[in-house]
Protein backbone atom coordinates (compact mmCIF):
# COMPACT_ATOMS: atom_id res chain seq x y z
CA UNK A 1 0.00 0.00 0.00
CA UNK A 2 1.04 3.49 -0.56
CA UNK A 3 2.05 6.18 1.88
CA UNK A 4 0.12 9.32 1.31
CA UNK A 5 2.39 11.28 3.35
CA UNK A 6 5.01 10.37 0.42
CA UNK A 7 2.75 10.99 -2.36
CA UNK A 8 2.71 14.26 -4.62
CA UNK A 9 -0.09 15.41 -7.38
CA UNK A 10 0.78 17.88 -9.67
CA UNK A 11 -1.81 20.52 -11.53
CA UNK A 12 -0.08 21.83 -14.31
CA UNK A 13 -2.17 24.44 -15.88
CA UNK A 14 -0.33 25.66 -19.09
CA UNK A 15 -1.81 27.98 -21.85
CA UNK A 16 0.31 26.96 -24.95
CA UNK A 17 -1.60 23.96 -26.36
CA UNK A 18 -3.62 25.89 -28.57
CA UNK A 19 0.02 26.90 -30.67
CA UNK A 20 -0.14 23.34 -32.26
CA UNK A 21 1.01 21.85 -29.07
CA UNK A 22 4.06 21.82 -30.45
CA UNK A 23 5.55 24.73 -27.90
CA UNK A 24 8.34 24.95 -26.29
CA UNK A 25 6.95 26.46 -23.42
CA UNK A 26 4.26 24.79 -21.17
CA UNK A 27 4.56 20.96 -20.67
CA UNK A 28 7.65 20.79 -22.88
CA UNK A 29 9.47 23.13 -20.22
CA UNK A 30 8.31 21.53 -17.14
CA UNK A 31 9.24 17.61 -18.96
CA UNK A 32 12.75 19.76 -20.06
CA UNK A 33 13.26 21.08 -16.76
CA UNK A 34 12.50 17.50 -14.50
CA UNK A 35 9.59 19.15 -12.83
CA UNK A 36 7.48 16.31 -13.98
CA UNK A 37 8.41 12.95 -13.35
CA UNK A 38 5.74 11.28 -12.49
CA UNK A 39 3.90 7.95 -12.92
CA UNK A 40 1.12 9.00 -14.88
CA UNK A 41 -0.43 11.89 -16.00
CA UNK A 42 -4.61 12.78 -16.84
CA UNK A 43 -4.75 15.20 -19.83
CA UNK A 44 -7.89 17.11 -18.47
CA UNK A 45 -10.18 17.50 -21.56
CA UNK A 46 -14.24 17.31 -21.36
CA UNK A 47 -14.82 13.77 -22.37
CA UNK A 48 -17.21 10.79 -22.41
CA UNK A 49 -14.30 8.46 -23.72
CA UNK A 50 -11.38 7.27 -21.54
CA UNK A 51 -9.21 8.78 -24.19
CA UNK A 52 -5.47 6.61 -24.67
CA UNK A 53 -3.75 8.30 -27.30
CA UNK A 54 -4.55 10.95 -30.12
CA UNK A 55 -3.58 11.46 -33.48
CA UNK A 56 -0.90 13.26 -35.06
CA UNK A 57 -0.68 16.60 -36.96
CA UNK A 58 1.12 17.86 -39.98
CA UNK A 59 0.20 21.22 -40.74
CA UNK A 60 1.67 23.08 -44.05
CA UNK A 61 2.08 26.78 -45.23
CA UNK A 62 2.34 26.56 -48.82
CA UNK A 63 2.73 29.87 -50.50
CA UNK A 64 1.91 29.94 -54.64
CA UNK A 65 3.68 32.29 -56.52
CA UNK A 66 2.81 33.32 -60.55
CA UNK A 67 3.12 36.34 -62.38
CA UNK A 68 0.85 39.74 -62.25
CA UNK A 69 -0.19 41.07 -65.17
CA UNK A 70 -3.28 43.02 -66.44
CA UNK A 71 -6.45 41.27 -66.47
CA UNK A 72 -7.69 42.80 -70.04
CA UNK A 73 -4.39 42.96 -72.26
CA UNK A 74 -3.57 40.83 -74.99
CA UNK A 75 -0.23 39.25 -73.41
CA UNK A 76 -2.79 37.53 -70.87
CA UNK A 77 -5.64 35.95 -73.42
CA UNK A 78 -3.06 34.12 -75.28
CA UNK A 79 -1.08 32.93 -72.07
CA UNK A 80 2.23 34.84 -73.17
CA UNK A 81 2.63 36.17 -69.97
CA UNK A 82 0.86 36.38 -66.56
CA UNK A 83 0.62 33.28 -63.99
CA UNK A 84 -2.65 32.59 -61.87
CA UNK A 85 -0.88 32.08 -58.41
CA UNK A 86 -5.06 31.58 -56.92
CA UNK A 87 -6.28 29.09 -59.76
CA UNK A 88 -2.45 27.34 -59.13
CA UNK A 89 -2.77 26.96 -55.25
CA UNK A 90 -6.39 25.87 -56.06
CA UNK A 91 -5.65 23.18 -58.50
CA UNK A 92 -2.81 21.87 -55.43
CA UNK A 93 -5.85 21.65 -53.00
CA UNK A 94 -8.04 19.85 -54.67
CA UNK A 95 -4.94 17.51 -55.61
CA UNK A 96 -4.48 17.33 -51.68
CA UNK A 97 -8.43 16.86 -50.99
CA UNK A 98 -8.06 13.15 -52.55
CA UNK A 99 -4.72 12.25 -51.21
CA UNK A 100 -4.59 9.22 -49.83
CA UNK A 101 -2.05 7.64 -47.66
CA UNK A 102 -3.25 3.70 -46.65
CA UNK A 103 -2.77 3.30 -42.79
CA UNK A 104 -3.15 0.61 -40.12
CA UNK A 105 -5.57 2.30 -36.99
CA UNK A 106 -3.65 1.28 -33.69
CA UNK A 107 -6.95 -0.22 -31.37
CA UNK A 108 -8.98 2.42 -30.26
CA UNK A 109 -8.26 4.32 -33.58
CA UNK A 110 -10.35 2.49 -35.96
CA UNK A 111 -13.27 4.97 -36.00
CA UNK A 112 -10.58 7.84 -36.79
CA UNK A 113 -8.06 7.56 -39.95
CA UNK A 114 -5.75 9.88 -41.87
CA UNK A 115 -7.39 13.32 -42.83
CA UNK A 116 -6.80 16.39 -45.19
CA UNK A 117 -8.03 19.42 -45.00
CA UNK A 118 -6.69 21.68 -47.38
CA UNK A 119 -7.43 25.33 -46.68
CA UNK A 120 -8.46 26.14 -43.59
CA UNK A 121 -7.00 29.66 -44.30
CA UNK A 122 -6.42 31.00 -47.73
CA UNK A 123 -5.36 34.33 -48.91
CA UNK A 124 -4.76 35.97 -52.87
CA UNK A 125 -5.10 38.74 -55.07
CA UNK A 126 -4.12 42.34 -54.60
CA UNK A 127 -6.35 44.34 -57.39
CA UNK A 128 -9.77 42.97 -59.41
CA UNK A 129 -8.12 43.52 -62.59
CA UNK A 130 -4.81 42.33 -61.80
CA UNK A 131 -4.02 38.16 -62.23
CA UNK A 132 -2.76 37.68 -58.81
CA UNK A 133 1.29 36.57 -58.64
CA UNK A 134 0.56 35.40 -54.72
CA UNK A 135 -1.44 33.30 -52.89
CA UNK A 136 -1.28 31.43 -49.71
CA UNK A 137 -2.88 28.06 -48.07
CA UNK A 138 -3.03 26.43 -44.80
CA UNK A 139 -3.20 22.64 -44.96
CA UNK A 140 -4.38 20.68 -42.15
CA UNK A 141 -3.41 16.76 -41.91
CA UNK A 142 -4.19 14.02 -39.09
CA UNK A 143 -1.94 11.31 -38.71
CA UNK A 144 -3.09 7.93 -37.36
CA UNK A 145 -0.18 6.95 -34.21
CA UNK A 146 2.94 4.87 -36.11
CA UNK A 147 1.96 6.81 -39.21
CA UNK A 148 5.15 8.71 -41.06
CA UNK A 149 4.81 12.20 -41.93
CA UNK A 150 7.63 12.56 -43.82
CA UNK A 151 6.23 9.84 -46.16
CA UNK A 152 3.25 12.24 -46.20
CA UNK A 153 5.53 15.27 -47.37
CA UNK A 154 7.12 13.26 -50.15
CA UNK A 155 3.18 13.06 -51.39
CA UNK A 156 2.61 16.41 -50.87
CA UNK A 157 5.71 17.68 -52.85
CA UNK A 158 5.07 14.79 -56.12
CA UNK A 159 1.71 16.98 -56.03
CA UNK A 160 3.48 20.48 -56.06
CA UNK A 161 6.12 19.64 -58.84
CA UNK A 162 2.75 17.90 -60.67
CA UNK A 163 1.11 21.20 -60.81
CA UNK A 164 4.30 22.87 -61.47
CA UNK A 165 4.55 21.24 -64.65
CA UNK A 166 1.70 21.92 -65.55
CA UNK A 167 1.42 25.55 -65.07
CA UNK A 168 4.37 27.88 -66.59
CA UNK A 169 5.49 30.60 -64.55
CA UNK A 170 4.03 28.93 -60.96
CA UNK A 171 6.10 28.20 -58.54
CA UNK A 172 5.65 26.94 -55.09
CA UNK A 173 7.21 27.14 -51.40
CA UNK A 174 6.29 24.88 -48.95
CA UNK A 175 7.04 25.25 -45.06
CA UNK A 176 6.34 23.17 -42.24
CA UNK A 177 4.64 24.79 -39.09
CA UNK A 178 3.62 21.92 -37.09
CA UNK A 179 4.80 18.27 -36.77
CA UNK A 180 3.65 15.90 -34.24
CA UNK A 181 3.48 12.47 -33.78
CA UNK A 182 0.16 10.50 -32.60
CA UNK A 183 0.95 8.57 -29.30
CA UNK A 184 -1.29 5.79 -27.31
CA UNK A 185 -1.13 3.95 -24.82
CA UNK A 186 -2.44 0.41 -24.90
CA UNK A 187 -6.61 0.02 -24.15
CA UNK A 188 -5.57 -2.43 -21.30
CA UNK A 189 -3.18 -0.15 -19.81
CA UNK A 190 -3.96 -0.10 -16.09
CA UNK A 191 -4.22 3.37 -16.01
CA UNK A 192 -7.28 3.14 -18.82
CA UNK A 193 -9.04 0.45 -16.81
CA UNK A 194 -8.81 1.88 -13.90
CA UNK A 195 -10.09 5.35 -15.20
CA UNK A 196 -13.25 2.75 -16.78
CA UNK A 197 -13.55 1.39 -13.12
CA UNK A 198 -14.83 4.73 -11.73
CA UNK A 199 -16.29 5.89 -14.47
CA UNK A 200 -18.64 2.85 -14.11
CA UNK A 201 -18.50 3.37 -10.37
CA UNK A 202 -19.16 7.05 -10.33
CA UNK A 203 -20.84 7.34 -13.91
CA UNK A 204 -23.20 3.85 -13.44
CA UNK A 205 -21.55 3.52 -17.10
CA UNK A 206 -18.04 2.21 -17.84
CA UNK A 207 -16.74 4.56 -20.63
CA UNK A 208 -15.31 3.34 -23.53
CA UNK A 209 -11.26 3.66 -24.43
CA UNK A 210 -10.25 5.24 -27.86
CA UNK A 211 -8.09 7.47 -29.46
CA UNK A 212 -8.74 11.09 -29.89
CA UNK A 213 -9.17 12.73 -33.30
CA UNK A 214 -7.69 16.35 -32.39
CA UNK A 215 -4.23 16.41 -31.08
CA UNK A 216 -2.56 17.56 -27.84
CA UNK A 217 0.49 17.30 -26.09
CA UNK A 218 -0.21 14.01 -24.56
CA UNK A 219 2.75 12.42 -26.90
CA UNK A 220 5.30 14.95 -24.99
CA UNK A 221 4.35 13.05 -21.96
CA UNK A 222 4.00 9.26 -23.41
CA UNK A 223 7.44 9.77 -25.07
CA UNK A 224 8.66 10.90 -21.71
CA UNK A 225 7.40 7.48 -20.44
CA UNK A 226 4.73 8.89 -18.50
CA UNK A 227 1.48 6.94 -19.60
CA UNK A 228 -1.06 9.24 -19.88
CA UNK A 229 -4.88 9.78 -20.82
CA UNK A 230 -5.05 12.10 -23.59
CA UNK A 231 -8.74 13.95 -22.85
CA UNK A 232 -10.56 12.87 -19.71
CA UNK A 233 -12.45 15.13 -17.82
CA UNK A 234 -15.94 17.07 -16.89
CA UNK A 235 -18.83 16.92 -19.37
CA UNK A 236 -19.38 19.53 -21.75
CA UNK A 237 -18.64 19.69 -25.55
CA UNK A 238 -18.24 22.43 -28.70
CA UNK A 239 -14.82 23.15 -28.43
CA UNK A 240 -13.48 26.31 -29.84
CA UNK A 241 -17.32 27.45 -30.36
CA UNK A 242 -18.60 30.23 -28.82
CA UNK A 243 -20.99 28.25 -26.95
CA UNK A 244 -18.26 26.33 -25.51
CA UNK A 245 -19.47 24.65 -22.46
CA UNK A 246 -18.84 22.53 -19.15
CA UNK A 247 -21.57 21.16 -17.01
CA UNK A 248 -20.38 22.38 -13.78
CA UNK A 249 -22.24 19.82 -11.54
CA UNK A 250 -19.65 17.52 -13.49
CA UNK A 251 -16.77 18.79 -11.97
CA UNK A 252 -17.08 17.66 -8.35
CA UNK A 253 -17.89 14.22 -9.79
CA UNK A 254 -14.72 14.76 -12.49
CA UNK A 255 -12.47 15.19 -9.39
CA UNK A 256 -13.47 12.38 -7.07
CA UNK A 257 -12.69 10.32 -10.38
CA UNK A 258 -9.30 11.75 -10.52
CA UNK A 259 -8.61 11.10 -6.38
CA UNK A 260 -9.92 7.41 -7.00
CA UNK A 261 -7.98 6.84 -10.33
CA UNK A 262 -4.42 8.83 -8.65
CA UNK A 263 -5.36 6.26 -5.27
CA UNK A 264 -6.06 3.06 -7.38
CA UNK A 265 -2.87 3.68 -9.71
CA UNK A 266 -0.66 4.01 -6.96
CA UNK A 267 -1.46 1.16 -5.31
CA UNK A 268 -0.81 -0.94 -8.06
CA UNK A 269 2.19 0.36 -8.85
Amino acid sequence: MIDPARQQAIFAGVVDEESGACSPLGVRYLLDSDALQARAAIYAYTSDIVCIGHRGLLRLKINARGQAIHAGVAEWHHHVRGANAVLALSDLLIRLESLEMPATAPPGFEHLGFTVTPGTIIQGGSYPSIVPDFARAIVDIRLLPGQSSAAVLEKVQEQIRAVEGERPRITFELKVTVDIPGASIPQGHALAVTAQDYTEAVMGKRWETAGAGPANEGYMLIGAGIPTLCGFGPTGGNPHAPDEWVETNSLPVTVAMFAGIIRDYLNLR
